[in-house]
């Protein structure tokens, strides 16, 4: 808990070309959860909770949580404008995580 890691992103996402996360939580093959360092576009804060949970022989559930604390009491009124940015990000990383792990 609490090491932190620079990722450097292949193309910029909310203003940002690399992120500074914090390990908050890590069960070994059950749950990973990190927060952001710093600022991320509209928010102050960005945390994220992947968890994993089996659900048949050799099929896995995913589950994404996300935690953003806006700038401002503006940034709920602009969140249907970054919001399909998240999904689409998410999706390509869980399509990448499942072409890493299924042959």
């Amino acid at each position: 808990m609490g090491t932190v890691r620079t990722c450097v992103l292949p193309r910029p996402l909310m203003g940002r070309d690399h992120v500074r996360e914090q390990l908050t939580e890590f069960e070994p093959g059950r749950a990973l959860s990190y927060r952001l360092e710093g600022p991320a576009g509209p928010f102050a804060v960005a945390s994220s909770l992947w968890s994993t949970n089996p659900v048949t022989a050799g099929s896995t559930q995913v589950r994404v949580e996300g935690i953003f604390e806006p700038r401002n009491a503006f940034v709920p009124l602009v969140w249907p404008l970054p919001k399909p940015v998240l999904k689409r990000v998410t999706k390509g990383v869980l399509g990448e995580l499942q072409a890493f792990l299924v042959p």
